[in-house]
């Protein structure tokens, strides 16, 4: 049986791991946006250090990611260095 294995990680290297395009985009989330107002609330939530919340990521497969239609995060250049795809969070 496989189980999960969570892990944190700080907001630098998420940070830098989104710069280096190890996140993607499956098109099935590309559709929500969130409001400026939710971002605010975010970036408050976390120099206060409250709870922020998970990402659900996927280690993918060329075919995974080509399946899903992934694209980086807006912003980000799209290149091979694509890890995981975030599913939810």
């Amino acid at each position: 049986m496989i189980g999960q294995n969570p892990k944190q990680t700080n907001l630098s290297s998420l940070i830098q791991n989104i710069l280096n395009g190890f996140y993607v985009i499956p098109n099935f989330q590309r559709e929500f946006e969130w409001e400026p107002s939710h971002v605010q609330e975010l970036i408050r939530s976390i120099f206060l250090d409250y709870y922020i919340g998970s990402l659900l990521v996927w280690s993918g497969k060329d075919e995974n990611f080509d399946a899903l239609t992934c694209k980086p995060i807006v912003g980000i250049e799209e290149t091979d260095n694509r890890l995981k795809i975030v599913l939810d969070g």
